[in-house]
C-alpha cells in the first residue's frame, strides 16, 4: 500500500487499520492550499500506525499512506461523511 496522494473535499474521512505489520503504516495529512491540490510533503503531520490504529481526514486535506514493511500487506476500512448544510436531524 503506497501510491499517490488523494484530497479530501468537503468530505470527511474516518480510517480504520484492520491489518498491518506494527508501526509500519504511516498516514500524512497536509492542507489542501487554495487552487493547488499538490501534497506538501514538508508541511505534513506524519503518524505511524499499526492494525486496530484509526485516524480521521479533516475536509479541505491532502493525505498520503505508505506501509513501510516488506512482510506484511496493510488493509484500512474507511467511512466518507458528508455533513448536510442543514446539519442533522438524528
Amino acid at each position: 500500500l503506497s501510491g499517490p496522494s488523494h484530497l479530501v473535499a468537503v468530505y470527511r474521512q474516518v480510517f480504520f487499520v484492520s491489518e498491518c505489520q506494527g508501526k509500519s503504516l504511516e498516514v500524512a495529512v497536509a492542507l489542501a492550499k487554495e487552487k493547488n491540490v499538490v501534497f506538501d510533503g514538508k508541511s505534513a503531520q506524519r503518524f505511524i500506525l499499526s492494525a486496530g490504529d484509526q485516524f480521521f481526514v479533516p475536509p479541505h486535506n491532502i493525505y498520503r499512506l505508505e506501509n513501510h514493511s516488506s512482510i506484511k500487506e496493510a488493509k484500512l476500512s474507511w467511512t466518507i461523511i458528508q455533513v448536510s448544510a442543514r446539519g442533522c436531524r438524528c
